[in-house]
C-alpha cells in the first residue's frame, strides 16, 4: 500500500482545479491515505478496503495469505480511524450489500468517523463494478456533484 500511495502522489498534480478522488476497493483505500496529503474538494470511495490496522484480525486466512507477509506488515501502518480525523473532504462511501461482512463493516466504522461523510448501500451488489446495481448508483452520485 505505500509504494501505490507513494505512486499517486508522486503523479498528481495539482493545477488548482476542483479536484474528486474515486477509487474502488483497493483503489478507495489509496484514494482515502492520498487525500490527507493532497485535500481534495470530494471522494468517492467504493468498497472501501478493509486493509487497515484495525480490519486485519478479522480478515479470512486465505486474504492474508494471498496479501503475502511483506504486504500484512506494510498495512499494520494504515489506522482508517487517523485518517478519519485529517480528512478535510466531502466523502461518500459506497458498497454492496453482498459484499463480504468484514468490508462492510469497514464502510460502516469509516462512515460513523468521517465527519459529514454519506454513506450508500447497493442493494444485489457484490465486489464489482461492472455491475449494473453499483454502476448505476456510482453514475448517480456522480450526476449530483
Amino acid at each position: 500500500m505505500s509504494d501505490y500511495v507513494r505512486q499517486f502522489l508522486e503523479q498528481y498534480q495539482d493545477e488548482n482545479a476542483e479536484v474528486c478522488l474515486f477509487g474502488f476497493s483497493f483503489g478507495a483505500m489509496i484514494a482515502y491515505i492520498a487525500s490527507t496529503e493532497i485535500h481534495p474538494e470530494q471522494e468517492i470511495l467504493c468498497s472501501l478496503s478493509p486493509f487497515f490496522r484495525e480490519d486485519l484480525p478479522f480478515l479470512k486466512k486465505s486474504w492474508k495469505r494471498a496479501m503475502g507477509k511483506a504486504r500484512m506488515e506494510d498495512f499494520t501502518k494504515y489506522v482508517c480511524s487517523d485518517y478519519a480525523k485529517k480528512t478535510t473532504a466531502r466523502v461518500v462511501l459506497m458498497a454492496g450489500r453482498k459484499e463480504d461482512q468484514v468490508l462492510q463493516q469497514r464502510v460502516e466504522d469509516a462512515y460513523r468517523k468521517i465527519s459529514g461523510s454519506s454513506r450508500i448501500w447497493i442493494d444485489g451488489a457484490r465486489h464489482s463494478l461492472k455491475q449494473e446495481e453499483y454502476f448505476a448508483a456510482i453514475k448517480e452520485v456522480i450526476g449530483k456533484i
